[in-house]
């Protein structure tokens, strides 16, 4: 077999792994499984993430955060906030230096995030869809096409 020939195949694997890498991710808004909380908008979930609220349908709720850097994390902040990663570091800035919030504790993984509100039946976190099982409820299904800030 001539060397060109084995190029191709290996080009459109790679042509396959980079579309695949740029396809739909989305973003499950959770919280625990016994919440009485069943769905929830995205200006419901910004205004919790931003502090703006600490309640949802009348019930209490913490947010918890992924770690700063986190793709999925700009990804959710891009989408539900409509802000970018420089504009959350602003935000919360602010707030911090005025006194009137906190951001919301971070968890290093999905499974931090689940485990957390396993724990804590009154927190709200995000994952990616995949991540979900049975010991949480999906509010809120944020389709992303997984883009760069």
């Amino acid at each position: 077999m001539p060397a060109g020939s084995r190029v191709y195949p290996a080009l459109h694997a790679i042509a396959f792994l980079l579309l695949a890498a740029n396809s739909h991710a989305d973003i499950a808004v959770i919280v625990s499984k016994d919440s009485t909380i069943s769905s929830a908008t995205t200006e419901e979930v910004s205004a919790l993430f931003l502090a703006k609220t600490n309640r949802l349908k009348g019930t209490p709720l913490t947010p918890i955060d992924m770690i700063n850097g986190e793709e999925l994390r700009n990804t959710f902040y891009r989408l539900v906030t409509k802000k970018s990663p420089m504009q959350m570091k602003a935000y919360w800035s602010r707030l911090i230096f005025t006194g009137k919030g906190i951001p919301p504790p971070m968890a290093e993984s999905a499974e931090d995030v689940i485990d957390m509100i396993i724990e804590e039946p009154d927190h709200i976190g995000y994952v990616s869809m995949e991540e979900v099982n049975d010991s949480v409820k999906v509010l809120l299904t944020v389709v992303s096409s997984k883009q760069s800030d």
